[in-house]
């Protein structure tokens, strides 16, 4: 199971994310899940943006959701644990 962060881990490098206000007016939420599954090699639920959050929280991806951005993490236990902003 994958983390989902509270506070932005600004000393890591998402494998995916999306800006809010960087989307078209005809962007779906669709378009964006099929996007980060192509990218990241899984099929996720196109839906909502909880279901697909949760997915890869399933499937082991950490996520930090803030209020202007989604990142997506490919973490190993081992490098959330050496980080420093873990409590």
């Amino acid at each position: 199971m994958g983390t989902l962060f509270t506070c932005q881990p600004e000393d890591l490098e998402p494998v995916e994310f999306t800006h809010y206000d960087c989307w078209d007016d005809t962007t779906t939420w669709g378009e964006i899940a099929r996007s980060w599954g192509a990218t990241l090699g899984i099929t996720l639920p196109e839906d909502c943006e909880d279901a697909t959050i949760l997915e890869l929280l399933r499937r082991g991806f950490s996520v930090y959701q803030g209020d202007e951005f989604i990142e997506v993490y490919d973490l190993t236990e081992q490098e959330i644990d050496d980080k420093s902003w873990r409590a």
